[in-house]
């Protein structure tokens, strides 16, 4: 029953790509993976780019917008105040650029710095790359630094950095500014994918937006009216690739669809969700390559 449990990856990729020559086996895909393709020219630059501050004086042609987008995408990228440099969540574009470049600066450290952010009892927080793996799983091609801030009983601070200086400061002010959704700030760099039916689409990187992604639960709290994204990043031979991501899970919690969204003509599509449950159901899920949500379905 070993391919059942979680093994921590051994290999940083950052060091497996600096030192060149062929790939480990254990990276390929080897019977090939779906091909990804454009998506119409302005999918992303109008239909799923959505300006929060016309959202917060109620205009009806972008809140419709994001419906749409939500309902038949799930995701959307919020993009800039044309008045100003400010995102309209009130996050300024330089803000988020030094936070991309002191991330950078944190994985241009000598690997013996960037271990000191590790832990040996600790499969999930810390530096290294996705531990998540199962017997002959497909590891990913990356290396990740995973913070936790909440509960506060789980928050491991020796896996901080200590360098660059000012880093820790800069993510705890990201996570106060952006407080209630997944989501992404990337480099700029292509590669990451969406899922829409059966096709696989590329992701337009629009300079200076933040990439919003509804999770799961999002999607049974609304009963399936908005849609959560199956998405994946492939990698580019050229270029490294940077993001910060954001995620948010509710407490020890019972979720279940808003009572307005449920009716005998639209009735419910998934059972209460018990959280513990569900975090469960999401390791197997990892394993199995589906989605979690799936096994609570009505």
């Amino acid at each position: 029953m070993a391919e059942n449990f979680p093994l921590r990856a051994s290999k940083i990729v950052q060091e497996l790509a600096t030192k060149g020559g062929d790939i480990p086996e254990e990276y390929l895909y080897k019977d090939g993976y779906p091909n990804a393709i454009d998506a119409p020219d302005d999918l992303w630059r109008d239909d799923l780019l959505i300006d929060f501050s016309l959202l917060s004086s109620s205009s009806a042609p972008e809140l419709e917008k994001l419906r749409s987008a939500l309902s038949q995408w799930g995701c959307l990228q919020e993009r800039f105040s044309p008045s100003s440099n400010v995102i309209n969540h009130g996050i300024e574009s330089s803000f988020l650029e030094d936070l991309i470049e002191v991330s950078k600066q944190f994985f241009a450290l000598p690997l013996e710095e960037k271990f000191k952010c590790s832990a040996a009892d600790e499969i999930f927080q810390g530096y290294g790359s996705d531990s998540l793996t199962f017997g002959t799983q497909t590891r990913n091609w990356n290396d990740r630094l995973l913070l936790f801030f909440y509960p506060k009983e789980i928050v491991r601070r020796q896996c901080w950095p200590q360098k660059p200086v000012k880093f820790s400061a800069m993510i705890e002010e990201y996570a106060k500014k952006i407080a209630t959704v997944n989501t992404v700030i990337y480099n700029e760099v292509d590669g990451l994918q969406i899922l829409k039916g059966d096709q696989w689409y590329k992701v337009s990187v629009v300079p200076g937006a933040l990439l919003i992604n509804l999770g799961e639960l999002g999607e049974a709290m609304t009963n399936g009216v908005f849609k959560s994204v199956v998405h994946k990043v492939s990698t580019n031979s050229v270029k490294d690739r940077m993001s910060v991501a954001m995620f948010f899970s509710p407490d020890d919690e019972e979720i279940k669809p808003l009572s307005g969204l449920v009716s005998a003509d639209q009735p419910q599509l998934y059972k209460n969700i018990n959280m513990n449950e569900y975090m469960q159901k999401l390791n197997e899920s990892f394993r199995l390559g589906s989605r979690a949500i799936d096994a609570f379905q009505v």
